[in-house]
């Protein structure tokens, strides 16, 4: 809402991984805030000042102003279906060669090239530091992440204060920190600066810190407290190393909770950190690869690429719509083709409307993590018609890469169980919600919801079951929510 004066209490926020500061972008969607129309003659933006953040850098952010603006932009099975039925040839065609995103990926090629040559050598020099001559990284942290306890240590929280110094043993976070600050928490909770024993300096939530940590002693931070300074970082982590084991016969760091050569190495902590960093890395320098078999295959070859595909699969004849692509053009989710293709094979017959909604959860549903959800159904029909997805999913995939277009995402099963028993009328409170927040649940469902009504309206032959699983979907929270 508009506002006389915008208020910045910090000029960081979390990116999923790492603090990072705020782009010049953002900043400016931020204060543009700032002044109600009509009865300010100016807005003021205030940024509060911190310790860790330089003047220089404030107003760096303050004067550069709005970043690029990029095209988001792609044909999609359900978008090349509807122009099919709406246009000429030529002229979809023509629409898309005068978009904004066709202009952009002139320059593409060049950038992506730039980006995965610096994105290489930042690889190469992480899995450098990740490697362990005790044996592999990659089994330890699939180790470490396996072991992640249930339960929060709550009790250590009330004698952690600047100085201590906290072995966080299993989960994300498995490693020895040096606690810097105390941080203030919207939420309540406590929340630390920290620094790891490789040198890195982050903060830690309460919720991080499982159940088997605990204190491993106190040091005497050096004075004033320069999280940002390298001196400070390597007097502070020469004196946590020097901290002992809780047991004797440990080393220094040593995890209690995961038994693996790795663990027995003193940069353990240092290892997972660098292996954690290449992982990320991985990820982005496939997304730039992408990007790159992509520059120079415009979109109209990209459209026509789709096209052939809906040829291939009896969607399309020609330039007219098949019954198949009638109901694909009706279908509005990120895996449209998918999901057309799983009701085109018969996945969804023979279901009652609580396994309908469960199946149809699998489109919607993205998990927060880059894990798979494990494939956990409530009857063995549902586990059976899993496995017809799966299968329908791999083969897109083979069809769209030898295209060179965007694999589609794999659907998540995680929402199933969920999607199930609350289409069986279980009340909110006795749902096995495996720490799922409300909102997240309202969300899923109100897009569930709406997928069932697309089906609805689309597969006469799913009517019926469509229109009870709506029903038992659309109903307490979630209606509360406004579901239309």
């Amino acid at each position: 809402m508009p506002a006389r004066s915008v208020v910045i209490e910090n000029l960081s926020k979390f990116n999923g991984d790492s603090h990072e500061l705020l782009r010049p972008g953002d900043y400016t969607q931020l204060t543009g805030r700032a002044g109600r129309r009509g009865i300010d003659v100016e807005g003021f933006g205030v940024v509060l000042h911190s310790p860790f953040v330089r003047f220089s850098q404030v107003t760096e952010i303050a004067s550069i102003g709005a970043h690029e603006l990029r095209s988001s932009f792609r044909p999609t099975y359900n978008m090349t279906a509807n122009l099919i039925a709406n246009y000429p040839r030529d002229e979809a065609e023509s629409l898309l060669e005068a978009s904004f995103a066709a202009f952009q990926r002139i320059g593409d090629l060049a950038d992506a090239e730039e980006t995965i040559s610096a994105l290489e050598h930042q690889l190469a020099k992480e899995e450098v530091q990740a490697h362990c001559e005790l044996g592999s990284v990659d089994e330890y942290l699939a180790s470490v992440e396996a072991a992640v306890p249930r339960r929060r240590q709550d009790g250590i929280k009330s004698i952690l204060g600047p100085g201590s110094v906290v072995d966080v043993v299993g989960g994300s976070r498995d490693g020895r920190y040096a606690v810097l600050k105390k941080l203030s928490s919207k939420d309540g909770g406590s929340r630390y600066l920290v620094l790891s024993s490789s040198g890195r300096v982050s903060t830690l939530g309460y919720k991080q810190i499982t159940d088997p940590s605990h204190l491993a002693g106190n040091i005497e931070l050096v004075t004033p407290i320069k999280p940002r300074d390298r001196r400070f970082i390597q007097q502070t982590v020469k004196q946590l190393r020097k901290i002992p084991a809780r047991n004797s016969d440990r080393t220094p760091g040593r995890r209690t909770l995961v038994e693996h050569p790795v663990a027995e190495c003193p940069d353990a902590s240092r290892h997972l950190s660098a292996l954690r960093r290449a992982n990320r890395v991985r990820r982005k320098l496939e997304q730039y690869r992408r990007m790159r078999r992509g520059s120079g295959h415009g979109l109209v070859e990209e459209f026509r690429s789709i096209r052939d595909l809906l040829d291939d699969l009896d969607y399309v004849e020609d330039w007219s719509l098949t019954p198949r692509g009638d109901r694909l053009r009706r279908i509005y989710n990120e895996t449209d083709l998918l999901l057309a293709e799983s009701v085109e094979r018969g996945v969804f017959y023979g279901l009652d409307p609580a396994e309908v909604a469960a199946l149809a959860s699998v489109f919607v549903y993205e998990p927060r993590s880059d894990q798979n959800s494990p494939a956990d159904w409530p009857t063995s029909e549902l586990s059976a018609r899993w496995v017809q997805v799966e299968e329908i999913w791999e083969n897109l995939n083979q069809r769209e890469r030898a295209l060179r277009l965007a694999p589609t995402r794999r659907p998540d099963p995680g929402f199933g169980i969920l999607a199930y028993q609350w289409a069986s009328d279980v009340a909110f409170d006795d749902l096995p919600t495996r720490g799922m927040a409300p909102g997240d649940f309202v969300r899923v469902s109100r897009q569930l919801a709406d997928l069932l009504r697309q089906l609805r309206e689309s597969v006469t032959e799913m009517r019926a079951e469509c229109v009870v699983a709506v029903n038992a979907v659309d109903r307490g929270v979630v209606a509360a929510q406004g579901v239309g």
